[in-house]
C-alpha cells in the first residue's frame, strides 16, 4: 500500500510541476536580434533574420537557453563569450571611435597624396622650350604639307 501512495505522490507531483514553456520564435528573435551571423557567408548579417545553417543552429541554441531560465543578457554575455565582441550587432561602449577610424585614414591618404603632387610640381623648374630643330621650322612645314598631301590622295 505504501507503494501505491508513493506512487501517487511521484505522480502528482509530476503533474503538478510546472513545465517550462517552450520560447516562441518571436522570444527567440528578440534575442537574436543583438547577435550577427558569424558563418562568413551571410556578411554579418542579424541572426534573427539569418536563413543559413549556421543562425538557425545558435536560434535553437537561444532556444534552449532560454528554456533553461536564462536571461536575455546572459545569453548574449554567452554568445559574447564564444565568439568574442565581433559576434555584437552594436559594438560595446568604447568601440564608437573604431567605426571612425577607416574615414580619418581616407583624409590622412588624400592629404598625403596631395602634398606629394605639391612637391613633385616645386620640384621641377619650369624649362623653357630645349628642343632642338631638325630642320629649319620653314623646311619641317613644307616637308609637313607635303607629306599630308600626299597621304590625301
Amino acid at each position: 500500500m505504501t507503494h501505491v501512495c508513493a506512487i501517487l505522490l511521484i505522480s502528482f507531483g509530476a503533474l503538478t510541476t510546472p513545465v517550462a514553456a517552450a520560447p516562441t520564435p518571436e522570444q527567440i528573435k528578440d534575442v537574436a536580434h543583438d547577435l550577427v551571423c558569424l558563418c562568413d557567408t551571410c556578411n554579418r548579417e542579424s541572426l534573427s533574420t539569418c536563413q543559413c545553417g549556421f543562425a538557425t543552429a545558435e536560434r535553437e541554441t537561444i532556444g534552449e537557453m532560454l528554456v533553461a531560465g536564462q536571461s536575455r543578457q546572459q545569453i548574449v554575455d554567452s554568445y559574447v563569450d564564444r565568439f568574442g565582441s565581433m559576434g555584437l550587432a552594436n559594438p560595446p561602449e568604447g568601440y564608437d571611435v573604431v567605426w571612425i577610424v577607416p574615414f580619418v585614414m581616407l583624409g590622412v591618404g588624400v592629404l598625403g597624396v596631395r602634398q606629394v603632387l605639391v612637391y613633385w610640381r616645386r620640384g621641377r623648374p619650369v624649362a623653357a622650350a630645349s628642343v632642338t630643330p631638325t630642320a629649319a621650322p620653314g623646311a619641317y612645314g613644307d616637308r609637313l604639307r607635303d607629306d599630308l598631301d600626299s597621304f590625301e590622295a
